[in-house]
């Protein structure tokens, strides 16, 4: 009796399970789908998970340890155009492409199972972030005259949230650059060109606002550092000196010439002749005389002005002419010639001077 007991009971339990599971599918209160809006928008991928709740009050998520309700027991059907990637338990992925021209998604969902037909839709609105926005702000790294910059604008879209208008989530054709002074805005590669007025304190006034809502705006304040400027003044470089000099002519000195080769014996060799020394070099030049002439309106830079005028520096000395080498003949023990001197090295040039003058007083120099 036990053991067909046992062969009655087999089939009665494995119905039991199969009841038992399908009573867990039904009973479901709603299906809800858990994703971060903001990243709905268009040439995004966005991740989705599912909340369910049971009619007792009990709540399941996709993304539970084991989860009840995992994401692949879901049939989909999503609006065309929208990429559906293959759904694990956790979640689901839809792509969004670029151009994609629909407002929102609609997604139908319904669980596989045959004896559930229950359809769950839910219409996801495009996140247009543009819309959200509270207030602006512009940020530059650094302002210098007349160089191009880079700029960044973040957007404040409320509830501890923002973010940096970017190709995607916030076109820059969504908002407006303008350069209300000091400067200009080159809007084909997007840089903002300070331009310094004059020597005092100059400001780059910089307005940036959406397109769509022009009350959304913020005119930044930026302070423009003026380049360092310098203007060389070069003397006339030192003039070459010239060759050793000899007897005859300005050049290097000649070897010396062969001593006498007598009949005797241990006749000694003639000495060489001494080498030519190496010419002197020619001096540096001078520094230059600078005046710089101002009118009474600009008397007040003349402090700013820093000027550094240095002479030329002196050339090297010329090269030592060639020593005499001694007599071929006889065993004499007389040697070379005596080794020629180098020459003197040229002096520096003296420092140039500059001097402050009017214009006036230049003018009156000038009349003869």
């Amino acid at each position: 009796m036990i053991a067909n007991l046992n062969g009655l009971l087999k089939p009665t339990l494995f119905l039991f399970f199969i009841l038992n599971f399908v009573n867990a599918k039904a009973g479901i209160k709603s299906v809800e789908l858990v994703f971060d809006k903001t990243t709905v928008f268009k040439g995004n991928s966005t991740v989705f998970s599912l909340k369910v709740t049971k009619s007792s009050g009990n709540v399941f998520h996709s993304t539970d340890a084991y989860p009840k309700y995992p994401c692949q027991d879901f049939t989909y059907k999503i609006t065309k155009g929208i990429q559906l990637m293959s759904p694990s338990k956790e979640s689901f992925t839809l792509i969004i492409p670029e151009d994609y021209a629909a407002d929102s998604i609609t997604i139908a969902m319904q669980l596989s199972y045959a004896s559930y037909e229950k359809i769950y839709k839910f219409k996801i609105p495009i996140y247009k972030a543009v819309d959200h926005v509270k207030s602006l702000l512009l940020y530059i790294d650094s302002i210098i005259d007349r160089k191009s910059i880079p700029f960044r604008v973040f957007a404040d879209l409320g509830e501890e949230e923002g973010l940096e208008i970017q190709k995607r989530k916030t076109r820059y054709d969504a908002v407006k650059i303008q350069v209300l002074s000091g400067g200009k805005y080159d809007s084909k590669n997007a840089y903002i060109i300070p331009e310094k007025i004059g020597e005092c304190n100059s400001q780059l006034v910089v307005r940036v606002s959406l397109i769509d809502r022009p009350k959304i705006f913020t005119d930044e304040v930026f302070t423009i550092k003026k380049n360092d400027e310098s203007l060389p003044f070069s003397g006339i470089a030192g003039i070459d000196g010239d060759d050793g000099v000899t007897p005859t002519v300005k050049r290097d000195g000649t070897d010396g010439s062969d001593g006498w080769s007598g009949v005797g014996y241990s006749g000694n060799g003639g000495d060489g002749e001494n080498g030519g020394n190496g010419g002197n070099v020619g001096n540096g030049g001078n520094g230059a005389h600078i005046k710089i002439m101002y009118s009474p309106n600009t008397e007040i830079y003349v402090r700013r002005i820093k000027v550094f005028v240095n002479g030329g520096l002196g050339g090297n000395g010329g090269d030592l002419g060639r020593y005499g080498k001694k007599g071929l003949a006889g065993a004499g023990s007389l040697g070379n010639g005596v080794m020629g001197r180098n020459g003197k090295r040229g002096t520096n040039g003296l420092d140039g001077k500059f001097e402050f003058i009017t214009v006036s007083d230049y003018n009156d120099s000038m009349i003869k």
